[in-house]
């Protein structure tokens, strides 16, 4: 229990940090003097932020108990949902009223707001298994690797799918407004649409993850995502698209608790903020690669044969995965 304290402490006061560098970022974002600062406050700001995810995770998914850690995960992720859906809304409206300066000013106020709070929390924490954390020391390497071993697969058909619709997530308002004749304000609403999905299926998937088990539930929306992307990349605009889109959001948002949850379950204790941290990096920096790739075929190839590939590409994986599904 002791070390449980001292961890979760350690845990709190990184978040804090991050939340911290976060504001300040974002306030330096907005004092810019010119493109060059700009542009390197904005790699700080995504380095203050990329910290808080897998600190977060590891900390719910640690302390929550596996009967419930995929609710408690499923639940943390509505909030991200809602600032991905709502911040672009509302940093256009301030940046319009105030100017653009003061939208980041005003943004960065919540970081800010909620560190007290975080900081009193982590004193909660008391650090009296120092000795004790030192004596028991972290899990070595090699039995990280035996304990990701059994979900090895399952990681990786996950992730590939997910790594194909996000990068076409990324580039889909395009595809909309050249190839679908949709606006571009409808095309930004539609992106919402996929994004804010995850206000209410990510606290399903959590639920599944707890009830049916996570790899299930990992399968479920890893079979589902395919034909969904396939579906969306060819049908003509309409109610229809709307549908299968927000179907799309709701089966890509639908495997992460679960799959933070199978992280946290298989990894050794002391480990799991580090194995968050790489699962959490890989789908990032995975997708900036894949999503110039995906412009360049866009050039060559043109807009609907890419995205039409792109589904059948994701199809088949969808179908492997069913295929596979016992072994994995």
């Amino acid at each position: 229990a002791g070390r449980r304290r001292f961890e979760g402490g350690e845990m709190v006061v990184s978040i804090v940090m991050g939340l911290v560098g976060v504001a300040l970022s974002t306030m330096a974002l907005g004092a810019s003097a010119g493109y060059l600062q700009l542009f390197l406050f904005a790699i700080l700001l995504g380095l203050f932020s990329g910290s808080y995810h897998p600190v977060s995770a590891a900390l719910l998914g640690g302390y929550s108990g596996e009967r419930r850690r995929g609710r408690v995960l499923g639940l943390h992720m509505v909030g991200g949902s809602i600032g991905v859906s709502m911040a672009p809304v509302m940093g256009g409206l301030l940046a319009d009223t105030l100017g653009w300066r003061w939208a980041f000013y005003l943004l960065a106020i919540p970081a800010l707001a909620v560190t007290p709070f975080l900081m009193w929390l982590a004193r909660g924490y008391e650090a009296t298994a120092v000795a004790a954390n030192a004596a028991q020391g972290k899990p070595g390497v090699g039995s990280v690797l035996r304990a990701l071993r059994p979900v090895a697969a399952i990681l990786a058909l996950s992730m590939g799918t997910g790594l194909i619709v996000m990068g076409a997530n990324s580039l889909l308002p395009i595809f909309l407004v050249d190839a679908r004749n949709v606006t571009p304000a409808l095309a930004a609403a539609a992106m919402g649409l996929i994004q804010g999905a995850g206000v209410v299926s990510a606290p399903i998937g959590g639920l599944l993850a707890d009830r049916i088990g996570r790899r299930p539930t990992i399968l479920i929306s890893v079979v589902t995502a395919g034909p969904l992307l396939l579906l969306v990349t060819t049908i003509p605009a309409g109610v229809g698209l709307v549908v299968a889109m927000l179907a799309l959001g709701t089966a890509t948002m639908l495997r992460q608790p679960a799959m933070q949850s199978l992280i946290v379950d298989v990894v050794p204790r002391g480990r799991s903020s580090l194995l968050l941290g790489i699962y959490f990096f890989l789908g990032a920096e995975s997708r900036s690669i894949i999503v110039p790739v995906i412009g360049y075929s866009m050039d060559v190839f043109g807009l609907s044969r890419t995205f039409v590939a792109l589904g059948l590409l994701s199809t088949v994986l969808s179908l492997a995965t069913l295929l596979l599904r016992r072994r994995v």
